[in-house]
């Protein structure tokens, strides 16, 4: 699979097809139900927190991500209460999970799960991009995850970076508030820190590195 993009349109990639935001999609479910396809043995579920009204928080449902890689659309960092820095998981059906691990961790986990050699994987996009940081992973030709700035990191230590499955962008739209929107094809939405002309430009790496991975390393 390949994103629909076309890059003949002067402002950069465009979708090839049309893509309406519908109201109410994006939005974390009331209820949550664990998919048919999941894996119990790395299912948890946190114990529901009273706030100080007595109001009962949502229960949140935390998975390994490398259990989702046929419906894994974007991973997002971002900061929880209990766990700290870790990373919330948007998938193909429009929900979301919790995955505990920072996205350091998520993208060790995804490229054992695929028996790929990270090093490997950096060497070849890095070689062709010309440069060794915030470089696409290509763990399969519907599933190159491109780096985009989410969120303003609180130490060094953290990462600024989420990823985002080419495959699964319909548009990106320019935010009056600074940085740009994603619209998913799951029907999510996704803030980044970047502008619109930098979430274009990665997303046009991301796309070079596909065409070389199908010629030269998967040959498709």
């Amino acid at each position: 699979m390949f994103p629909l993009f076309f890059t003949t349109a002067k402002d950069g990639l465009v979708p090839l097809e049309p893509w309406t935001v519908r109201s109410g999609e994006g939005k974390q479910p009331n209820n949550i139900q664990v998919p048919a396809n999941g894996h119990p043995a790395f299912l948890h579920i946190s114990v529901v927190r009273c706030n100080r009204k007595g109001g009962k928080k949502m229960q949140e449902r935390t998975e390994r991500a490398e259990t989702h890689l046929g419906e894994l659309v974007a991973v997002e960092p971002f900061y929880h209460e209990e766990y700290g820095d870790c990373c919330r998981l948007h998938l193909g059906d429009g929900g979301t999970v919790l995955d505990r691990r920072s996205i350091r961790g998520v993208k060790q986990a995804l490229t054992r799960r695929k028996a790929l050699n990270t090093k490997y994987l950096r060497e070849l996009c890095g070689g062709e991009l010309e440069r060794r940081l915030s470089l696409p992973l290509p763990l399969a030709a519907d599933l190159i995850l491109v780096p985009l700035k989410m969120r303003l990191p609180l130490t060094a230590n953290d990462s600024a970076y989420g990823l985002v499955n080419l495959a699964k962008v319909r548009k990106v739209v320019g935010n009056t508030k600074g940085g740009a929107l994603l619209v998913l094809c799951s029907g999510q939405t996704l803030h980044t820190v970047s502008t619109r002309e930098t979430v274009l430009a990665h997303l046009a790496e991301g796309i070079l590195v596909y065409f070389f991975f199908r010629s030269e390393v998967w040959g498709c």
